[in-house]
């Protein structure tokens, strides 16, 4: 005797694979603070600054007590999220500064002096992107500000 019987068997519902999303940009700058105005040798000082924008004035003082409040640099870098198109990145500097996307020198301010704004734009593939910025007080105010606007494909 032969006895043949069939049923079908749900299994359990696969885990979906999950997709890629577009990670928030990281909000944290890594700064490092020199006692020259060359970004020579080890930082006196490290401080991690929060936002998307740097955005920093120490009018005629420094972030701290080991920093002198002139003849000081300092470099701070971040690693953000991009999607693919074209950006403008904005630098409001006293008195220079430097911006750099990747191993690209976007913005060089650097002999800027006084208070001033400049702009460079770049395209960028979509994805994670350094971003560092050095600066350097000579005298009297301190004060930086870095952002960066899309401006579409």
């Amino acid at each position: 005797m032969i006895q043949f019987d069939w049923s079908q068997v749900v299994g359990p519902t696969p885990t979906p694979t999950p997709t890629a999303s577009t990670p928030a940009p990281s909000p944290v700058w890594s700064g490092q603070y020199f006692d020259n105005p060359d970004l020579h040798g080890d930082p006196v000082f490290a401080q991690e600054y929060v936002g998307e924008e740097l955005n920093l004035n120490w009018g005629e003082g420094s972030p701290d007590p080991s920093v002198p409040a002139d003849n000081f640099s300092a470099r701070w870098t971040q690693i953000r999220w991009f999607s693919a198109g074209n950006y403008r990145f904005h630098l409001t500097v006293d008195d220079g500064a430097r911006v750099w996307v990747g191993d690209h020198l976007l913005i060089d301010a650097w002999e800027g002096g006084p208070y001033g704004d400049v702009t460079g734009d770049i395209y960028l593939d979509q994805g994670m992107h350094a971003v560092k910025v050095e600066f350097v007080e000579v005298t009297v105010e301190a004060r930086i500000h870095v952002w960066t606007e899309p401006l579409g494909r």
